[in-house]
């Protein structure tokens, strides 16, 4: 039994969504909380948020979306324009935050 799950070997077709020219990015660093000044901790639920994103973007019924501040599929392409650097927070942006004061009013008293 060939433990070849790929469907590379043009026999068995890969259950998974062809994802071989894009990089799933997820920025958890915000994500738990601090156990010591070097160690964050992942709560169950966010394992599950983690899980349940990577299985939506590799799953071909998957209803994965890109997440503002959390996570992206990046094309290759956008990887070797940011000359290959892997940080996430390069990719996924800033979490989009409503801001609830007048702009105006703050900044001209």
């Amino acid at each position: 039994m060939s433990r070849n799950r790929t469907g590379k070997d043009g026999l068995h077709p890969s259950p998974f969504r062809d994802r071989s020219n894009e990089i799933l990015f997820i920025d958890a660093r915000n994500m738990g909380h601090l156990i010591n000044r070097r160690t964050r901790e992942l709560s169950k639920e966010d394992i599950a948020l983690i899980a349940d994103t990577y299985h939506n973007w590799r799953n071909p019924d998957g209803n994965y979306e890109d997440v503002a501040g959390f996570c992206m599929a990046a094309p290759i392409e956008r990887v070797k324009e940011l000359d290959y650097v892997l940080t996430p927070g390069r990719y996924v942006g800033l979490e989009e935050v409503e801001d609830d004061f007048d702009f105006a009013e703050r900044f001209t008293s």
